[in-house]
């Protein structure tokens, strides 16, 4: 994987999203054994920002480098992307930082990097795709502007409520986080979930078919009716639109999942990887349709204050550890794929600790024997924090001319 277009970029990112991770998975084995008690809320604020912000958002403008760049040659003025993919890297942590402070005025002003690095990702990947002729696109390249747009609106919506705090401004918080987290996960990570699943699984993917398309189009706009809804004060609104995403999964299914989850998950490599993040993305997508047709078609919540915490942690696990975390490995696993494989036993471990311990997480949550809470998280944390340390020992070893890249 030398010759990658933004390969010293994907690197930075990566190395960067690791680091951060380290904060995620500590606080979170923290919090699942209950060792230091319950934990505070601007802990596990942290916990939740330096996971979706750094160790995903961080992942992904890498894979969008690499999905936009491919192996390419260098222009001589790409020096955008240098300047881009550190102010990522420096922003994202300083933000995470305000979390852990619990000063708003720190997050609202330190939010305003991030949102602004973001828009200027997307505006890259629009150029890129002018570039290529949005015609030839690929379904992965269409769903990570999708993607990346639905995260503009999701964290516009999050600045706006940090500094409505920072200010004492009134305004109804269920409104604006409502639709700033439907916009994150529901448009920008089931986007880029699948649009990933489809790119390591078929990295030299023909132009996107209608199908392809259409399944793109019903996840944004899907997404974006929802967080409107939210936004809006008009809950309901989500219930019908919830339905765009019945068609997309099935699409999806069609089209990528099956195969890919059919993928040996007895082989060594990426692949096994993303076939694993299928059934968890089939999983969450299920529970998200659940959950806003009980709240509002079904009516067996009056509103998401009598949801149980236990759902909402076992979706964000199903999609942040089961669906991300697969993807971000296997990106890692393929960039890493030319150098010395130092740690070649880790590699079951990571795999097997990984999806066995979040799987079990979520079954310990749903069935509400929270006791076992204590086992489940740290065997899922000790696995990624081993993954952490041997893709860190990985990228900073020399290339080995005697390895094959791994295959996608």
């Amino acid at each position: 994987m030398g010759n990658l277009r933004y390969r010293p970029e994907i690197g930075w990112l990566l190395q960067g999203a690791m680091l951060i991770f380290v904060v995620t998975v500590l606080i979170g084995i923290a919090n699942g054994t209950k060792i230091f008690g319950t934990l505070d809320r601007n802990v596990l604020l942290t916990h939740v920002h330096a996971g979706t912000l750094g160790w995903i958002t961080l992942g992904v403008a890498a894979a969008c480098l690499w999905i936009f760049g491919g192996s390419s040659p260098r222009s001589a003025n790409e020096g955008m992307v240098r300047g881009l993919s550190i102010a990522l890297a420096a922003a994202v942590p300083l933000y995470i930082v305000a979390f852990w402070s619990g000063n708003f005025v720190a997050r609202a002003v330190l939010s305003i990097p991030v949102l602004a690095a973001i828009v200027f990702l997307l505006g890259w990947l629009i150029v890129e795709a002018r570039r290529i002729g949005f015609g030839r696109l690929t379904v992965p390249q269409l769903a990570a502007i999708a993607g990346l747009m639905s995260l503009v609106i999701g964290s516009t919506l999050g600045v706006y409520a940090q500094f409505a705090f920072a200010t004492g401004e009134q305004f109804n918080p269920m409104n604006v986080i409502g639709g700033h987290v439907t916009a994150q996960v529901i448009g920008f990570l089931l986007l880029l979930g699948m649009g990933l699943i489809e790119y390591r699984h078929r990295p030299d993917a023909p132009p996107a078919s209608w199908a392809g398309r259409i399944q793109v189009g019903l996840l944004f706009f899907g997404a974006l009716a929802i967080a409107a809804g939210f936004v809006l004060g008009q809950a309901q609104a989500a219930g019908g639109a919830i339905l765009l995403e019945i068609p997309a999964l099935v699409i999806f299914i069609v089209r990528v999942g099956w195969s890919a989850a059919r993928s040996s998950w007895m082989r060594v490599g990426s692949a096994r990887h993303v076939a694993a993040a299928v059934p968890f993305l089939v999983f969450n997508v299920g529970s998200i349709i659940y959950l806003i047709l009980a709240l509002f078609v079904l009516n067996i919540y009056k509103d998401f204050t009598e949801v149980p915490m236990s759902v909402a942690v076992t979706l964000d696990h199903a999609l942040f550890v089961g669906v991300m975390t697969n993807l971000n490995f296997a990106l890692l696993i393929d960039l890493t794929a030319d150098r010395r494989a130092v740690l070649p036993w880790a590699d079951g471990v990571i795999f097997w600790g990984l999806n066995v311990g979040v799987a079990a997480f979520i079954i310990v949550l749903l069935a509400n024997i929270t006791f076992f809470e204590r086992f489940t998280a740290p065997v899922m944390g000790l696995a990624i924090l081993l993954a952490l340390v041997t893709f860190t020992l990985r990228l900073w070893t020399r290339p080995s001319p005697a390895r094959v890249p791994a295959a996608a």
